[in-house]
């Protein structure tokens, strides 16, 4: 019996792998616009996980000091709007462009606002190659700090083997035939 629990243990425990953190940088306000590329060539066709991180300074609306802000949202520190959230769509941008981070010169949206300020996306490409991320913003003069990116890989499920069901069917099976022979022995 202690068998078939320690098998079905190992293979609960083996079914799932967390993800490995692949590549990590800094990406400060200076180089926003042009971006900063990975250290790693990521492999064609295969998906990675963007994670942006943290928090720095943009001028507010009206140059009303400086406002943290992330991948999406900034925050307006004092004003009438003070402690708001706001997404940066159509933000100090012509036209209602989304002012926020960018992978490979793709605008994304980086979803709901998150407190913690870690936000999220999938990226695969076709060619290996680096990802650039960069900041899209109209006046960069005013950003102050930086932001964290990670790179990692997804989250595998390994496959369990096909027969190890049968198998551990099969030892539990024994097991109860065992225990029901010394009962009646």
């Amino acid at each position: 019996m202690k068998l078939l629990f320690l098998a079905a243990s190992f293979a609960v425990a083996a079914s799932h792998v967390d993800a490995a953190v692949l590549d990590s940088f800094t990406m400060d306000a200076p180089s926003f616009s042009s971006g900063v590329l990975s250290n790693i060539m990521l492999a064609a066709g295969v998906t990675y996980k963007i994670v942006i991180l943290g928090t720095f300074d943009i001028g507010c609306i009206g140059g009303v000091g400086q406002c943290p802000t992330d991948a999406e949202y900034y925050t307006p520190l004092s004003g009438g709007n003070a402690g708001n959230h706001y997404d940066l769509t159509g933000f100090d941008a012509p036209g209602g462009v989304d002012i926020s981070a960018l992978v490979d010169g793709v605008n994304i949206d980086w979803g709901p606002y998150n407190p913690a300020h870690v936000y999220s996306t999938l990226f695969s490409s076709a060619l290996t190659q680096q990802v650039r991320i960069s900041y899209l913003d109209t006046n960069y003069g005013d950003n102050v700090g930086s932001l964290q990116v990670r790179i990692e890989s997804l989250a595998a499920a390994v496959p369990l083997p096909a027969g190890l069901p049968l198998a551990l069917t099969g030892i539990g099976a024994l097991a109860f035939v065992r225990r029901r022979k010394q009962r009646h022995a």
